[in-house]
């Protein structure tokens, strides 16, 4: 989840715009090296040590943030923005009997919150209580979907005729070298072959992507895009660029680290063959997003522009801080597409939206490969060759 400070402090200024800035663009070490030094020098700099906090639970380096999170609610005990931000942190701790005993509280003293139903949400689950998380995480996406609906965007999709000219494309973000995204990304080219015949891999790439992964992905038909040619420092939401080239037809928006696969192949047949312009799968319980950032799809003739979609959600310049590509989606494309979306859910539903259960299965989509081991016993059985 996105740390629950995010958005919430006042806006930017004076000696706090360059940590701000820092901490959009996921730069969270340097953010922490500065703010260290603020704190010290001003151990009462309360928006500092918010900001702090902020640094740590985006790096997720839970310890460091829960101290931070009880000194500043033992300064500012009535603060309940603050409140939240420790539940929060319990939850990524695992101390989940802690956090259902101080979320549920917390829900009977301020009422719904999504950030609290989020937490409750995942310690119920991790502690056995599925229909209990599953609860939760209906009422939490019954809160988003009425958050994007009261104030969309004045845009309006314009139906398509008939089926899209152009290419079907599936876009990935990747950069850095972690194995898990550039060993994922090339064997997912090579899996699309067979599971999405005719489709193009594109993959926007940015300068830390090693050589030698760029140059299978170019060498195997991979289209590969400079990330930073088209719209900078937004990272994960690089992928959903795709949707603005009008030489694209349909897209499908996926990640490095998840694989493709014919079950999820077979959604998408469904999705073409329903007519509508817009796809969406849900189908865990942790997904009670609106849109999953790596699970969604669409037409590109719909008349939506997600370049101005993402200018009117970065308020203060593009961010590529975890989660907020998914609450992005949420609140700016959701709303436009709701009525035109077929969703694919395995646990959640929302009236007026044209939804089709996924059956149990083990496994989800959209799950990330983080096993070495498992990633490169993979690449040897393709005949992939291992990078330098």
């Amino acid at each position: 989840m996105s740390t629950p400070l995010s958005g919430t402090l006042p806006p930017p200024a004076g000696r706090y715009d360059n940590i701000r800035a820092l901490l959009r663009a996921g730069k969270d070490d340097e953010a922490i090296v500065q703010l260290c030094a603020m704190t010290v020098s001003r151990p009462d700099d309360l928006v500092a040590k918010e900001l702090l906090f902020d640094a740590f639970f985006q790096k997720r380096d839970w310890q460091p943030a829960l101290a931070l999170a009880e000194e500043l609610s033992w300064r500012q005990p009535d603060n309940a923005r603050l409140e939240k931000a420790r539940i929060a942190t319990l939850t990524n701790l695992k101390r989940y009997d802690e956090t259902i005993a101080q979320a549920t509280r917390y829900l009977a003293r301020h009422g719904d919150d999504l950030t609290v139903l989020d937490t409750l949400k995942v310690a119920s689950f991790f502690t056995g209580k599925t229909t209990e998380a599953i609860r939760y995480g209906q009422r939490a996406l019954d809160l988003r979907d009425a958050e994007a609906c009261r104030n969309p965007p004045p845009f309006a999709l314009n139906e398509p005729d008939g089926p899209p000219s152009g290419a079907n494309v599936i876009s990935f973000s990747l950069w850095g070298a972690a194995p898990f995204y550039t060993y994922g990304a090339m064997i997912n080219l090579v899996l699309s072959r067979t599971v999405y015949p005719g489709w193009i891999c594109r993959f926007y790439v940015d300068a830390t992507v090693p050589p030698a992964c760029v140059a299978f992905l170019q060498g195997n038909g991979g289209d590969v895009r400079n990330i930073e040619d088209e719209y900078p420092h937004v990272g994960l939401f690089q992928r959903f660029l795709v949707m603005n080239d009008r030489a694209v037809g349909r897209f499908l928006v996926r990640d490095c680290d998840a694989r493709l696969s014919t079950a999820e192949a077979e959604l998408v047949r469904q999705w073409i063959e329903s007519g509508y312009p817009f796809h969406a799968v849900r189908d865990h319980v942790m997904h009670n997003e609106l849109m999953i950032g790596c699970t969604w799809a669409g037409r590109t003739d719909c008349g939506l522009d997600i370049v101005e979609l993402m200018r009117r959600y970065f308020q203060f310049g593009p961010t590529a801080k975890y989660g907020h590509d998914q609450r992005m989606l949420g609140l700016m494309l959701w709303p436009l597409i709701r009525s035109r979306c077929l969703v694919h859910d395995r646990h959640y539903r929302l009236e007026g939206v044209h939804t089709l259960p996924l059956a149990e299965r083990k496994g989800h989509f959209g799950a990330g490969h983080q096993n070495l081991a498992a990633v490169l016993a993979e690449v040897d059985r393709l005949g992939i060759p291992r990078l330098p």
